[in-house]
């Protein structure tokens, strides 16, 4: 296989759902309430409107109903293996895919250009989705009943469980078109989401070609956040810096404020420095630990060297586990190893086909 392209489709873990009969019993529910739900779905009287700010800006979020959203995260379940039919480019809402493994990609590269989709998720209409999930290999009406599982009122619902996937295998061929038309030229690409990077060691421009290939599919640039950067400019992808030759780096804003929250951790704890912010304390103990681990796994000797300044404030915010408690799963571990060993029955002998099928 082409590092450029990804598993041909339709892809034979799918094909079995032709029907809504055959695909309904998969999400534990019968045709009829399989049905019933979709139309609740689509129409979007399963969800409840909530609003989130995202830098400065206001984002209408849809959450399902529980029962909805029980049968999409089983829906995410079932086209977990389809992962494996997207193109290489693809980090964003995949397993071991990253901000950090989407930004290596460009490290070093002296030409960058960066470019956004418009209004993703709202642009994904339902027809997309099924005929995305028909070329994975569904039938029409299966593809149908999971498209409308998974849209309300025609949309693609910034909220939903499913979403994420949905919209990756809407662009499965976006990507690989798109891979196939850069083949060759040297221009490396990835996609975090909607946020499309094109590195190169020349000089380029692919905004043109990039938005033709969106247009086909009835979506758009963002012209706001289409950028072009060259060395010795500020150089960023998916928030990490990649002007660095070696591997990318945190923004040095982030490190500043991330130190300066560790020092007053550190000097008045946890809770001194949440009511000084005038924050939940678990709450913000949380989002702090979270911006360690993000630290640590970007640059983690950068993270070393903040723990032996700040040994308190780490405690507090990523306690270590007790001695005891590994010594217990270490145990634990070595005694199931013995039984196994030691086993008096014999194993099972392995299957070996006797059939000469081709």
């Amino acid at each position: 296989m082409s590092s450029t392209t990804a598993p041909s489709v339709p892809a034979f873990e799918f094909s079995y759902w032709k029907s809504v009969d055959s695909i309904a019993p998969a999400l534990s529910l019968s045709t009829a309430s399989a049905l019933e739900l979709a139309a609740l779905s689509a129409t979007g009287d399963s969800y409840r409107e909530t609003y989130i700010e995202v830098r400065g800006k206001w984002r209408t979020i849809r959450v399902p109903s529980e029962r909805l959203g029980n049968v999409q995260r089983r829906i995410n379940y079932m086209f977990f293996p389809a992962e494996s039919y997207l193109a290489p480019a693809v980090h964003g809402f995949v397993r071991f895919g990253s901000t950090k493994a989407n930004a290596a990609k460009h490290v070093g590269n002296p030409f960058l250009q960066k470019l956004d989709i418009l209004d993703f998720f709202e642009s994904v209409t339902n027809e997309r989705v099924r005929e995305a999930l028909q070329l994975l290999g569904l039938g029409e009406p299966a593809a149908q009943l999971i498209a409308d599982l998974t849209t309300c009122n025609n949309r693609l619902p910034l909220g939903a469980p499913t979403s994420p996937l949905i919209s990756n295998l809407v662009l499965r061929e976006f990507d690989i078109d798109l891979l196939k038309l850069i083949e060759g030229k040297g221009i490396t690409y990835t996609r975090y989401a909607d946020d499309l990077a094109f590195s190169s060691i020349r000089e380029f421009d692919i905004q043109s070609d990039v938005a033709r290939l969106l247009g086909q599919r009835g979506l758009g640039l963002n012209p706001r956040k289409c950028h072009k950067f060259k060395l010795g400019q500020p150089m960023f992808v998916t928030g990490l810096s990649v002007s660095n030759q070696s591997h990318p780096r945190l923004r040095a804003r982030f490190k500043k404020m991330l130190r300066t929250s560790l020092f007053f951790v550190e000097k008045h704890g946890i809770r001194g420095h949440a009511e000084y912010l005038r924050e939940n304390t678990a709450r913000s103990a949380a989002k702090l630990a979270g911006r360690l681990r993000f630290a640590a796994s970007v640059e983690p000797l950068w993270a070393d060297k903040m723990k032996s300044s700040y040994p308190n404030a780490f405690e507090q915010l990523l306690p270590s586990q007790p001695a005891d408690k590994i010594s217990r799963l270490n145990a634990r571990r070595a005694e199931f190893c013995e039984r196994v060993r030691s086993r008096r029955e014999p194993m099972p002998s392995m299957y070996v086909p006797n059939v000469v099928l081709f």
